[in-house]
């Protein structure tokens, strides 16, 4: 399956694009220079030119007509940047989001589906600047449909307000904003990554200003492994391609199209064993050795950006998007491994959806500020499902139907007070739903060099539907089912001593069956100009997580040689008591029933990271599973495929800002 002539199509194309880049680039330059458009005389009442010679001119900035933060769901949210995830050498989404409090990542083979949570609230939005992209017909999210390159920030929205955005969400929102510079001159990036088991990853992308109001994106990028364990290959083409057109500083208009190719074995995860046996991938017995899967994802969508109101934030926001998805199941004798079996299952969905959006930022007084944002989609879902096999030689089904929600959301802030309120009506499936939550913080000092935040929160919202996918050999008839509601509370407090900050969440959720305030996050995190140590402990008393996950992470970062070396090296920690993890069917995508004896072993995991920039480029290598554990979280799909002393090299990899 794997393609092994992708290096030299990169290749090519950065020789192919050199000779007009440069010749473009010396071209604006020397626009540039014989109009002086750059530079302009200020007006003002007074002649300060006399006073300050150097002051009678100010220059523009190129992107004066691009509005700012139009892909932030919430003005406010908590981010995290780039930098925060390019020295670990993280392959996908899932990955990142593992290591933060409160996200507990079900792993399905390396590049392979992703289960994403929030205290242990299953239904977590995902979207793309703004654009929600989960998977409407199997109710998740395929974490590799984000190519790790892309992502220059990820906006994190409070669980209690995640209900209010996107459809049939009922947990944490995840918002990836994707690189998206205006500048003058052309910039072009480069990431390539070596990986255990022939494994190679490689994009490129390329950034190139058409106009002062226009500019263009494209990029590419695959990557693909031979596996480690019978029926793990998997080959991923990616791409994007960006129009961006800023005609005022009242109006932007973007356009995207993300068409994407996977093929991936899937093997069902691993037969039950010893430990050495598993670990050994010539010993290791898999489930299904012949099952694959060739997904073909297409996304589209233009957004209108309007900024009428004298706050820049203030902004209107309408989107038209489309999703296309087609996943063609094979179970046939066409393989290495043939198994006797012949299933042919096709799926496709489509989603089209429309997005308003409008946000308004005012000032009561000198003390209190309020935002208000309110808006509404609508959107049509099909769905096709045929399959073929011995038991059903030509079974198929046809689900289409429309949905629709409104909301509306209030911000009061009062000094170091904050209160949120949100409204939500949706309808779905000839059914009409109401969800409600409300958060509040206020934050003090209590002497110098010490503060305290206190939060309050929480929601209650329709869980939503299902679609019932096709079980293997008694399909049901396709359809969409509602599973009930969801109640989810929390209460937190943080505490800062100058670089020591130690964090309490407690939270109570319905949705896993089980309502418990035992629940709770614990964060401590100790920060200095060259040492970063954090730590925290999830307790769950939901089923199917953990009682107790550990993670860590510390860190040194220095700059080396002058300054022109900056370097940061150190150790991420897992670890997860044993408990009965569900298994799962990467047929139907979903969870089923736990077996007594697939109880995991205590799960623990360290790896160690070093990195540098270096010029215009970042190097990293990552030595993963140092101790050689076999480690899963869902039956039996490991983590890290080997380690070891002889095996212990994970990945390397290089990003190279080579126009810039």
């Amino acid at each position: 399956m794997r393609k092994s002539g992708y290096l030299w199509f990169v290749i090519i194309c950065l020789i192919s694009l050199y000779i007009p880049c440069r010749a473009v680039t010396a071209q604006n330059k020397s626009d540039s220079l014989k109009k002086n458009a750059g530079r302009v005389k200020v007006v003002t009442g007074l002649d300060t030119s006399k006073n300050n010679p150097k002051d009678s001119t100010l220059r523009i900035p190129f992107s004066v007509n691009k509005i700012k933060n139009v892909s932030l769901i919430q003005n406010g949210s908590d981010t995290i940047g780039y930098d925060k995830f390019i020295w670990t050498g993280k392959r996908n989404l899932g990955e990142i989001l593992d290591v933060l409090p409160g996200f507990f990542v079900n792993t399905f083979g390396t590049a392979g589906r992703t289960a994403i949570s929030y205290n242990s609230l299953a239904k977590t939005g995902f979207f793309r600047d703004g654009i929600q992209i989960n998977d409407m017909l199997y109710g998740g999210f395929d974490a590799e449909v984000i190519n790790i390159n892309e992502i220059e920030r990820i906006e994190l929205i409070s669980a209690p307000m995640s209900f209010l955005y996107g459809t049939d969400i009922y947990g944490k929102s995840v918002n990836v904003i994707t690189k998206d510079r205006f500048q003058p001159n052309i910039f072009s990036q480069l990431r390539m990554s070596l990986d255990r088991d022939d494994a190679a990853y490689a994009d490129f992308f390329f950034n190139f200003p058409l106009s002062r109001k226009m500019n263009f994106i494209i990029g590419i990028s695959n990557h693909s492994s031979d596996g480690h364990y019978t029926n793990s290959d998997f080959s991923l083409w990616r791409g994007r391609i960006k129009l961006n057109y800023f005609p005022s500083d009242k109006v932007n208009i973007k356009f995207s199209f993300y068409p994407q190719k996977f093929e991936r074995g899937l093997n069902e995860g691993l037969l039950y064993s010893t430990k050495d046996t598993l670990l050994d991938p010539k010993l290791a017995q898999v489930v299904n050795s012949d099952s694959y899967e060739k997904i073909s994802n297409y996304y589209y969508d233009i957004q209108f950006i309007g900024n009428f109101f004298r706050d820049s934030l203030s902004l209107t926001k309408f989107t038209v998007s489309a999703q296309n998805s087609l996943r063609e199941y094979r179970d046939e004798e066409n393989r290495t491994n043939p198994n006797g079996i012949y299933i042919k299952n096709d799926r496709k969905s489509v989603t089209y959806s429309l997005n308003l959006r409008q946000d308004y930022r005012f000032r009561l007084n000198n003390n209190i500020s309020a935002a208000f944002q309110a808006g509404g989609n609508a959107s049509f879902n099909a769905f096709d499902n045929s399959l073929q096999s011995v038991y059903f030689p030509n079974y198929a089904d046809t689900v289409k139907y429309g949905t629709y929600n409104f909301f509306s959301r209030f911000d009061l802030f009062y000094k170091n007070f904050s209160l949120s309120g949100g409204l939500k009506a949706e309808h779905l499936r000839d059914n009409n739903y109401f969800d409600y939550g409300a958060e509040a913080k206020y934050s003090f000092g209590l002497f110098q060099d010490a503060d305290v935040t206190l939060n309050l929160g929480g929601f209650t919202a329709a869980r939503g539907f299902d679609y019932e996918t096709t079980s293997l050999y008694f399909p049901t008839a396709a359809g969409i089912y509602y599973n009930g509601n969801t109640v989810y509370y929390e209460l937190g407090a943080s505490v800062r001593y100058k670089n020591l900050i130690l964090s309490v969440l407690q939270y109570n959720n319905s949705a896993g069956g089980v309502t418990s305030a035992w629940n709770g996050n614990y964060t401590l995190r100790f920060v200095t100009n060259n040492f970063d140590l954090s730590a925290s402990l999830n307790r769950y008393q939901n089923s199917p997580y953990p009682l107790n996950v550990f993670k860590s992470d510390v860190s040194y970062n220095n700059y080396f040689f002058k300054n022109k070396l900056n370097m940061k090296t150190g150790f991420t920690l897992k670890y997860s008591s044993g408990y009965y993890g569900y298994e799962y069917s990467q047929f139907t995508n979903n969870f089923i029933t736990s077996y007594s004896n697939n109880v995991s072993n205590n799960n623990f995991n360290l790896d160690f990271y070093v990195g540098a920039r270096v010029g215009k480029a970042n190097l990293n290598l990552t030595l993963a599973n140092l101790l050689n554990n076999l480690n899963y979280d869902t039956y039996i799909y490991p983590w890290e495929n080997r380690g070891g002393l002889l095996n212990v090299v994970s990945r390397l990899t290089v990003t190279w800002d080579f126009w810039n």
